[in-house]
C-alpha cells in the first residue's frame, strides 16, 4: 500500500519506529507519520503528519524511519530507513541523494540501524543495531576505534532497542 494511503497509527499502541531530539523538540516516528511534542511533552497541534510533509522531497514511498538524530557540527538531521539514510538541513535535503549505511563505516551486511542518538557527555553519535552499537565521530566523519561493541556495556539498557534519544537536559 502506498505511503499516502496508510492510516494514521495509534501512537499509544505498541512501540515507536524512531524517536529523536531535533531542533530542541522531540519527534516520534511511527509508520509513515511523525508527531512533534511540545516542551511539556504534549503533541503539537496539527500532528501527526506524514514524514514528507515535514521533510520536503522525502520519498513518499518510504513507509517508516528506523532511526533519526541531529548532528552537532552542522545541525543536519539524519533519517535512517533500512540500509540507507538521508540528510536534511531544517526542511530540505542537504545531500540530494540517498546514501548507504556503509558511509558511516558500518558493515555492508547490516540491514538497518535500530536507534541513534548524540550523547552530550562526549558529543559522539551512538548507532544501535540488534545487540551491538557503534560510536561515530561526526566531526571527523569516522567511526571510533573498537566498535562495534556489545550492548552489555550499557547497564540497564535492553538489547534490541527500537528507539532512543537524549532529552533537552542532555541525559
Amino acid at each position: 500500500m502506498p505511503a499516502e494511503y496508510v492510516p494514521v497509527p495509534d501512537i499509544c499502541s505498541g512501540s515507536f519506529d524512531a524517536i529523536g531530539l531535533l531542533r530542541g523538540e522531540i519527534f516520534i516516528f511511527k509508520g509513515a507519520y511523525l508527531w512533534r511534542l511540545t516542551e511539556k511533552y504534549r503533541i503539537k497541534e496539527g500532528y501527526p503528519v506524514r514524514i514528507w510533509q515535514v521533510f520536503r522531497g522525502f520519498p513518499k514511498t518510504v513507509t517508516h524511519i528506523d532511526a533519526v538524530y541531529e548532528r552537532l557540527d552542522d545541525n543536519a538531521i539524519v533519517l535512517f530507513s533500512g540500509r540507507v539514510y538521508w540528510v536534511f538541513d531544517a526542511l530540505n535535503f542537504l545531500h540530494p541523494e540517498v546514501r548507504p549505511l556503509t558511509d558511516y563505516g558500518l558493515p555492508e551486511e547490516l540491514k538497518r540501524i535500530d536507534a541513534a542518538l548524540v550523547w552530550s557527555k562526549n558529543n559522539k553519535t551512538y548507532l544501535f543495531a540488534g545487540d551491538r552499537f557503534w560510536r561515530y565521530n561526526d566531526t571527523a566523519a569516522e567511526m571510533d576505534e573498537g566498535y562495534p561493541s556489545s550492548m552489555d556495556r550499557w547497564f540497564g539498557i535492553p538489547k534490541n532497542i527500537d528507539a532512543a534519544t537524549a532529552v533537552a537536559s542532555g541525559e
